[in-house]
Order: structure tokens, then sequence, then C-alpha cells
């Protein structure tokens, strides 16, 4: 695969990670429907292919794996797949108009929906799970700002924090929200519009959100402590970026940049970058469960073979690539619960590549839907596909 193609990789990947809703311009457009294909990863057989809605672009998973929640960003909904029977539950849920993210609370009970809808005021709406009934919707302080598209739900279940912009586009940053009551709370502001969030993650102790952003002209990663609000030093990072997973202690973060074929890791106590380690043309990035390898995302260079590379969190460095395609299309990562057998999505193949970690050897592809973009693990083992043909 030449360069040119392998960019066009990394752009499926990054709308994957970091789509927002569509232009009303593009309504008059008719979008094929997303779906979710279910894999039993203790057998590695496909199990039932269930439809869902337009442009599907995130998933969350209930805590106990039983049901997905797939963000339909151009049909306005949020379709729930069981995982039991395979098939859509009763109920769909309405998220309003372009919805952009979804995060779920750790107990299940509630799920949050960032929405941006055309006349820019966005809001965050909370949906009980165990119903699928909205709640009120929680808007920003009049004539202060307006919500986007990337949320996320700290560990402990306490805050919310929506990505949001002030009206005179001056600034952008968060808005905290305290799932106690639905209270938001004053804007954290820590960078001039566009900033162009693409990943948030916390600290296992909620104590420190880490925000990774992203423009033609820069990539930054920003510290938080999410009890005052208080920026940190921003952290400078090559850019583009393409995905960002943390160790399970929360001691490392772990950045893939695609053009400058390099893993970034930062040392989360001192805020500093430690290494920059080789990958060539990283993308999709997982975490082992015990923190000790790193999957990522890559491609065979002059090739363009699709390569799951395993780097070592003690030394890091990259291990023997394993190769899972003859395209370098890895567009999603993920680990089993016990860490014995890694996917790699491969978007443009329409398949999932089982690898075996005890003998690091791919094993026979399994077809999925269409463009294959997302993946999210239950615990017992079952692997959701998230399909989305009009990323592809």
């Amino acid at each position: 695969m030449n360069k040119g193609a392998l960019a066009a990789v990394a752009a499926l990947v990054l709308t994957a990670l970091a789509a927002g809703p569509v232009s009303a311009s593009d309504q008059a457009s008719t979008l094929a429907r997303g779906s979710v294909t279910l894999i039993d990863t203790q057998t590695n057989t496909r199990g039932a292919t269930v439809p869902v809605g337009q442009l599907p672009t995130e998933i969350a998973l209930s805590p106990d794996g039983s049901t997905a929640y797939v963000m339909n960003s151009w049909s306005h909904t949020v379709s729930l797949v069981s995982r039991a029977t395979g098939v859509l539950t009763s109920h769909t849920i309405k998220a309003g108009r372009y919805p952009g993210g979804i995060a779920m609370t750790p107990s299940g009970n509630r799920v949050f929906i960032a929405r941006t809808p055309n006349d820019a005021t966005g809001s965050v709406l909370p949906v009980k799970t165990a119903t699928g009934v909205p709640g009120t919707a929680v808007y920003p302080p009049k004539q202060q700002g307006h919500i986007l598209y990337r949320i996320a739900v700290s560990p402990n279940g306490r805050k919310v924090f929506a990505e949001e912009r002030s009206l005179s586009g001056s600034w952008e940053g968060l808005l905290p929200i305290r799932t106690a009551g639905d209270r938001a709370g004053a804007p954290i502001k820590f960078g001039q519009w566009p900033y162009g969030i693409v990943s948030m993650v916390f600290t296992p102790d909620s104590k420190t959100l880490y925000v990774l952003s992203t423009n033609d002209k820069k990539a930054l990663l920003t510290p938080i402590q999410t009890a005052t609000g208080k920026v940190g030093t921003p952290i400078k990072v090559w850019t583009p970026v393409v995905d960002m997973v943390m160790s399970p202690d929360g001691r490392y973060i772990y950045i893939s940049d695609y053009y400058h074929s390099i893993v970034t890791v930062i040392r989360t106590s001192t805020n500093s970058i430690v290494k920059r380690i080789p990958v060539n043309y990283a993308m999709a990035l997982a975490m082992a469960p015990d923190g000790k390898t790193l999957y990522a995302g890559a491609a065979a260079p002059g090739t363009g073979t699709g390569e799951v590379i395993p780097i070592s969190t003690a030394s890091n460095t990259a291990g023997a690539p394993i190769t899972v395609s003859p395209d370098g299309d890895v567009t999603a990562i993920a680990v089993t619960p016990d860490g014995s057998a890694v996917y790699a999505a491969l978007g443009f193949n329409d398949e999932v590549v089982p690898i075996d970690i005890a003998t690091q050897t791919a094993q026979t592809p399994i077809p999925v839907g269409v463009h294959p973009a997302l993946l999210a693990l239950a615990k017992d083992g079952t692997l959701f596909v998230v399909n989305s043909p009009d990323e592809s």
C-alpha cells in the first residue's frame, strides 16, 4: 500500500475516534445503516450481525457487558444491542439532533450524550439505562458557550466532562457536570478554538483528566485536576495524533502518531515525555489488562502490510511485528480480558483478525460487516464490532 493510501487509513481511524456531527447542508444525503457484529472470542466464531442506525461513531458497554450502546450520529439515536440475544433491544434512545459522544457511569445506571444541534446551543442528555428514558438536558450557563462532541465520565462516577466552546469562539474547554443532581459547574478553559479535542482519559483515582487535542498546527496533552478544574501545563506532542491509551496503573500515557511513525510515552508523575518508540505508521492502540504489553496497529515499511506491534511497557521497546493483512488498514484493536488474544479490525477488508498471543501469530480472519471501525470487549469475552460503511 502506498503512502497516499495509508494516509487514507489514518483518516479513517481519526474519523472513528473523533467524528463529529454532519453538516446540515448534507441532510439530503442518504447514508447506509451501520451494523454490529458479535464474535465469540472463546471459539472465534461469528454470531449475529445486527443493523443499527446511520453513521455509528461511538460505542459504550454496560459494566456487565450485556448491552452495547451504539451512537448513530446521523440517525440521532442510540441503538441498544443485547449480547445474549444478538438483537436490538425493545427500545432505541432518541438522542436529539446530532449526537457526538456517549459515556456511561461506572454503575451502568445512566449514559450521558453530548449533542450539537444546528442552532449551536448544544447540551448533555442524561438517560436512565433501565428504561431508556431521557432526563432533563444540561446546558451551559446562558451566554457562556455550547457543547461539542467529546464527553467522559470519571471512574468514580461523580463527574461528567463535556467538550465546550465559547459562543464567540474565543476559547474551548470542558463543562464539568456533577452527576448528583446533574449540576453544571464553571467552564474549564484551556485553549483557543479550534483546540480539537480527540480523546480524554482519567487516572484510576479520578483525580486527573488528560485531554488530547490536535489541529493542523499543534497537538497537546493537557492535564486537569478534576476536583478544582485547574489546568496544568500542556505537554506538546507531534501531530497528527491518532489514538491514546493509559496504563492500568495510571503511570503512563501512550499516544500514536501516524505520520511521524512513533508512539510517544508520557510519564504522568512528571507530565513529561520519556520516550518516542518507532512504530511505522502507528495507528490504533490497545493495552493488555496486566499493563505489560501495548499493542499498536502499524504498516510495514515499503510493502504497507498490515501489522500489530507488541510493545514492552517495561522497556518501551517494540517487539517483532505480527502480520495481519496484506493491506495496512488496522482501524481498531482489542485485547481479551485474560490477555491471551488480540483482535485487529481491518477496515478495508471487512474482517477482524484474531491473534494468538502465545504463538504471536494471526489466526483465520473473521468476516464482519462493511468497514469495521470500532471494537468493544465484554468481560465474558464477547466482542462487539461496530461496522460503519459510510466511514469507508
